[in-house]
């Protein structure tokens, strides 16, 4: 018999302080969810949930309410998400706002791998500096959250996830960050979806979800579908393509491209998007397909590809 992880909820109605760690894993099956709300977030490599409370000398907070409202989470190596087990989920949930000012590794914050990141404020997200999910992790920000028409997800820090893709929302969304969601070794990409549901996306980085590099012997690997959808949709390049198969003593094939899909009521402005399939290294092997590329705008605008 196996079961799956638990669920750990840590709340605080205005100010959190958490260093702790935390074990929902499971041997034999998923791992589970760690849950912390306050009512905004900060994610630095600076721990400042510790001021007031340094024993035995100064133990202010632990019989009085912080003044502030702002809650710092220590992103960095042995910070506070020490513990965190491989394939757990961690839940980053702010009734105001999230900032993340400093690189979050998800990896080297927890020492463990598979772990899924999801950050939801109901008012707005602003990434200032990247963060990373690796293995099956899937990195999920959604701003409004409270479905109010004006949280904005401000993308300024590249995001990087491998097969577990990407998922990001908000009432608009924006930023020139880049966005990566290229499989690890013998892994295909990440799928990436982005969604303005009150606003346009304006997104000037480069987006990649190509397939992962193939080990020796190995096949090509698909990448990952690309999906944006917005009321007006500019966007860098697009990059959906598959790998190169490697030919060791044998022909292998190679991986197909992604399916990139841009909805918009309002006009559609774009860079290159290439969604190819990769040629096989022999010719005993078949290359990969190439992927499709849709362009819908139902409303006010134009369609424009440079």
């Amino acid at each position: 018999l196996a079961g799956n992880g638990g669920f750990v909820e840590v709340s605080g109605k205005g100010y959190l302080a958490f260093n702790g760690k935390v074990d929902v894993g499971a041997p034999s099956g998923a791992g589970g969810t760690l849950l912390l709300d306050p009512a905004n977030i900060t994610l630095t490599t600076a721990d400042a949930n510790t001021a007031g409370f340094t024993p035995p000398g100064d133990i202010t907070e632990a019989f009085t309410d912080d003044s502030g409202l702002d809650s710092t989470f220590n992103v960095g190596a042995g910070g506070s998400f020490t513990g965190v087990t491989a394939g757990s989920n961690i839940i980053l949930q702010a009734t105001n706002d999230i900032i993340v000012s400093s690189a979050f590794n998800v990896a080297t914050a927890t020492s463990a791998a598979n772990v899924s990141l999801t950050l939801a404020a109901n008012n707005n997200i602003n990434v200032n500096a990247g963060v990373t999910v690796s293995g099956t992790g899937v990195l999920s920000m959604t701003a409004d959250a409270g479905g109010s028409g004006v949280g904005t997800l401000a993308l300024n820090g590249a995001l990087i996830s491998q097969q577990g893709g990407i998922v990001l929302s908000g009432a608009s969304v924006t930023g020139m960050g880049t966005i990566n969601t290229t499989g690890a070794t013998n892994q295909n990409g990440g799928n990436l979806s982005i969604t303005a549901t009150n606003g346009a996306v304006n997104l000037s980085g480069a987006i990649t979800t190509t397939g992962g590099t193939a080990g020796a012997s190995q096949q090509g690997r698909d990448a990952g579908m690309v999906t944006i959808t917005g009321a007006g949709v500019t966007t860098g390049a697009i990059t959906a393509n598959g790998s190169p198969g490697v030919t060791v003593g044998s022909s292998k094939a190679g991986g197909s491209g992604g399916a990139v899909q841009i909805t918009s009521t309002g006009g559609v402005s774009t860079t290159a998007i290439g969604a190819s399939g990769f040629a096989a290294t022999t010719t005993n092997a078949d290359g990969g397909n190439a992927g499709s590329i849709t362009i819908a705008n139902s409303g006010t605008g134009d369609i424009l590809t440079t």
